[in-house]
Protein backbone atom coordinates (compact mmCIF):
# COMPACT_ATOMS: atom_id res chain seq x y z
CA UNK A 1 0.00 0.00 0.00
CA UNK A 2 1.27 3.46 -0.81
CA UNK A 3 0.77 6.88 0.78
CA UNK A 4 -0.57 9.72 -1.39
CA UNK A 5 0.42 13.05 0.17
CA UNK A 6 -0.38 15.13 -2.95
CA UNK A 7 -4.08 14.22 -2.77
CA UNK A 8 -4.95 13.15 0.79
CA UNK A 9 -8.57 12.40 -0.15
CA UNK A 10 -7.23 9.64 -2.46
CA UNK A 11 -4.73 8.17 0.02
CA UNK A 12 -5.71 4.54 0.69
CA UNK A 13 -3.50 4.41 3.78
CA UNK A 14 -5.24 7.38 5.43
CA UNK A 15 -8.65 5.92 4.55
CA UNK A 16 -7.72 2.55 6.01
CA UNK A 17 -6.36 4.06 9.23
CA UNK A 18 -9.40 6.31 9.59
CA UNK A 19 -11.66 3.26 9.11
CA UNK A 20 -9.83 1.34 11.84
CA UNK A 21 -9.98 4.35 14.17
CA UNK A 22 -13.67 5.08 13.56
CA UNK A 23 -14.89 1.47 13.78
CA UNK A 24 -12.65 0.42 16.66
CA UNK A 25 -12.03 -2.96 15.01
CA UNK A 26 -9.02 -4.50 16.72
CA UNK A 27 -9.16 -8.12 15.61
CA UNK A 28 -10.52 -10.54 13.02
CA UNK A 29 -12.21 -9.13 9.87
CA UNK A 30 -11.34 -5.60 8.83
CA UNK A 31 -14.43 -5.08 6.66
CA UNK A 32 -17.63 -6.35 8.31
CA UNK A 33 -20.85 -7.58 6.77
CA UNK A 34 -23.83 -5.21 6.98
CA UNK A 35 -25.27 -6.98 10.03
CA UNK A 36 -21.91 -6.90 11.77
CA UNK A 37 -21.42 -3.23 10.87
CA UNK A 38 -24.79 -2.41 12.44
CA UNK A 39 -23.66 -4.19 15.63
CA UNK A 40 -20.34 -2.31 15.62
CA UNK A 41 -22.01 1.08 15.14
CA UNK A 42 -24.37 0.37 18.03
CA UNK A 43 -21.51 -0.76 20.28
CA UNK A 44 -19.46 2.35 19.45
CA UNK A 45 -22.46 4.62 20.15
CA UNK A 46 -22.70 3.17 23.65
CA UNK A 47 -18.94 3.16 24.29
CA UNK A 48 -16.79 5.07 21.74
CA UNK A 49 -13.57 3.77 23.27
CA UNK A 50 -14.49 0.06 23.06
CA UNK A 51 -12.35 -2.29 20.97
CA UNK A 52 -14.26 -4.53 18.56
CA UNK A 53 -13.75 -8.13 17.49
CA UNK A 54 -15.42 -8.35 14.07
CA UNK A 55 -17.20 -11.71 13.81
CA UNK A 56 -18.35 -11.71 10.17
CA UNK A 57 -16.67 -10.21 7.11
CA UNK A 58 -18.21 -8.76 3.98
CA UNK A 59 -18.49 -11.25 1.12
CA UNK A 60 -16.50 -10.95 -2.10
CA UNK A 61 -19.74 -10.96 -4.11
CA UNK A 62 -21.01 -7.94 -2.17
CA UNK A 63 -17.75 -6.03 -2.70
CA UNK A 64 -17.71 -6.84 -6.42
CA UNK A 65 -21.36 -5.80 -6.80
CA UNK A 66 -20.66 -2.45 -5.11
CA UNK A 67 -17.57 -1.85 -7.27
CA UNK A 68 -19.50 -2.60 -10.46
CA UNK A 69 -22.42 -0.35 -9.54
CA UNK A 70 -20.09 2.51 -8.50
CA UNK A 71 -18.06 2.22 -11.73
CA UNK A 72 -21.20 2.03 -13.88
CA UNK A 73 -22.57 5.19 -12.26
CA UNK A 74 -19.21 7.03 -12.38
CA UNK A 75 -18.18 6.01 -15.91
CA UNK A 76 -21.39 6.10 -17.98
CA UNK A 77 -19.61 6.03 -21.34
CA UNK A 78 -18.13 2.58 -20.67
CA UNK A 79 -20.22 -0.54 -20.18
CA UNK A 80 -17.52 -2.60 -18.44
CA UNK A 81 -16.30 -5.08 -17.56
CA UNK A 82 -15.47 -3.72 -14.12
CA UNK A 83 -13.71 -5.52 -11.30
CA UNK A 84 -11.48 -5.10 -8.29
CA UNK A 85 -8.56 -3.73 -10.36
CA UNK A 86 -10.53 -0.47 -10.59
CA UNK A 87 -9.56 0.14 -6.96
CA UNK A 88 -5.85 0.38 -7.66
CA UNK A 89 -4.05 3.66 -8.41
CA UNK A 90 -6.63 4.83 -10.97
CA UNK A 91 -8.01 7.67 -8.83
CA UNK A 92 -4.55 8.95 -7.99
CA UNK A 93 -3.44 8.83 -11.62
CA UNK A 94 -6.53 10.69 -12.80
CA UNK A 95 -5.90 13.36 -10.17
CA UNK A 96 -2.21 13.55 -11.05
CA UNK A 97 -2.92 13.85 -14.79
CA UNK A 98 -5.39 16.67 -14.12
CA UNK A 99 -8.68 14.93 -14.86
CA UNK A 100 -11.37 16.65 -12.76
CA UNK A 101 -8.65 18.84 -11.26
CA UNK A 102 -11.11 21.49 -10.07
CA UNK A 103 -13.11 18.85 -8.19
CA UNK A 104 -9.94 17.49 -6.58
CA UNK A 105 -8.73 20.95 -5.54
CA UNK A 106 -12.09 21.91 -4.06
CA UNK A 107 -12.15 18.68 -2.06
CA UNK A 108 -8.72 19.38 -0.62
CA UNK A 109 -9.99 22.61 0.90
CA UNK A 110 -13.24 21.06 2.14
CA UNK A 111 -14.20 19.68 5.50
CA UNK A 112 -13.06 16.15 4.66
CA UNK A 113 -9.43 17.30 4.69
CA UNK A 114 -9.99 19.03 8.01
CA UNK A 115 -11.41 15.79 9.39
CA UNK A 116 -8.35 13.86 8.18
CA UNK A 117 -6.03 16.41 9.77
CA UNK A 118 -7.90 16.16 13.07
CA UNK A 119 -7.83 12.35 13.05
CA UNK A 120 -4.15 12.17 12.11
CA UNK A 121 -3.24 14.75 14.75
CA UNK A 122 -5.18 12.94 17.50
CA UNK A 123 -3.84 9.50 16.62
CA UNK A 124 -0.30 10.47 15.50
CA UNK A 125 -0.64 8.60 12.18
CA UNK A 126 1.44 10.93 10.06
Amino acid sequence: MWRVDDFPMLCPLKHLLAWIYLTGISSSYLFPSQNELDRIVEARKNDPSCRIHCQEGISYDTVLCRIKSTCAASIPYRSGPFGTHCMRKTGYLLAYWGVEKTVMCSNVQGTSLQLWEQITKETHWV
